[in-house]
């Protein structure tokens, strides 16, 4: 591999996927080069039993899932075509914490891959953070400014038609891979609104409601197992932060959330129950990360 381009990906806005060039010393993108290469060969070991990606939210007995024929975002296929078109990442903390993750392409003797890592708030370094030192000429010094901790840890590689990942989770936080996730059965919808957690007034209203997007949405959460940690007192406390109005009522001494039974207020409740919001750096506009969409106008 020569010239290795490092590019991030920041969370969509204005149904734009934004894309950065990682500015980095010639030293140190020889080192990532070696450094990746074990995670990228990992993934590829052809000894690894794969297995076509059906929905479901972990692969089992460690397999390795893949999508035959996935189309990568039209921003990812310029950023490689014309990777000097690219504008550096300028390392402000606002936008550093909007990153998702990064890419790059990775040449082999006989084709060429692309190579994703997903980046989470762990991975940043911030003023928040706690303070960072680094041992250099006998001392130990603190190094200021925002950055970023980069693992070895390789999570997609897309080579030939075919994206490889290990699981959906983390997948999902770099791709939209939402269509091809399962869709709740009506049994699933029934477990779903049976959680201590949740409460609905009309059962039968939510069933039928419930059309795929809710269908796929409520598989993730059931999956994820997030419904059974939820503390819905500080979900409708954090939702106030996105201007989003979640009802809690306390039924026998235990706290629930209330769902909607009108369909688009139902599935904004979903969308934040999977975490799909996020505020812009800039103008702090809020967004939603899966649907490209931006969910409230203000005058910043």
């Amino acid at each position: 591999m020569q010239n290795l381009n490092i590019f991030v990906l920041l969370n969509e806005q204005n149904d734009k996927l934004p894309v950065f060039r990682l500015p980095l010393k010639t030293d140190t993108r020889e080192q990532l080069e070696n450094y990746f290469s074990e995670g990228i060969f990992s993934l590829l070991d052809t000894s690894l039993k794969r297995e076509r990606f059906t929905g479901n939210y972990q692969p089992e007995n460690g397999d390795l899932n893949y999508i035959k024929d996935f189309e990568i975002p039209e921003e990812i296929i310029e950023t490689i075509k014309n990777p000097g078109s690219i504008s550096d990442l300028i390392p402000e903390e606002k936008t550093i914490e909007q990153i998702r993750g990064l890419f790059f392409e990775f040449a082999t003797e006989d084709n060429s891959l692309i190579v994703f890592q997903n980046i989470t708030r762990s991975n940043f370094i911030t003023s928040e953070s706690i303070v960072s030192l680094f041992y250099k000429d006998n001392n130990f010094e603190q190094v200021l400014g925002p950055g970023i901790n980069i693992s070895k840890n390789i999570d997609i590689v897309f080579k030939d038609n075919f994206l490889y990942f290990w699981d959906y989770w983390t997948a999902r936080q770099i791709l939209d891979l939402s269509e091809y996730y399962r869709a709740a059965t009506d049994r699933d919808l029934e477990e779903f609104i049976d959680k201590p957690a949740i409460s609905i007034q009309n059962r039968q209203q939510f069933m039928e409601i419930s059309d795929t997007w809710i269908r796929q949405k409520v598989a993730l959460l059931l999956d994820s197992y997030v419904v059974n940690e939820l503390c819905p007192t500080l979900i409708a406390e954090k939702a106030q932060d996105y201007n989003l109005n979640i009802e809690v009522i306390n039924k026998d001494n235990q706290y629930k959330i209330v769902l909607s039974e009108d369909r688009q207020k139902l599935k904004e409740i979903l969308k934040f129950l999977d975490e799909d919001y996020f505020i812009g750096p800039l103008t702090e506009r809020q967004y939603l990360s899966s649907a490209k969409e931006k969910v409230v106008w203000d005058n910043k």
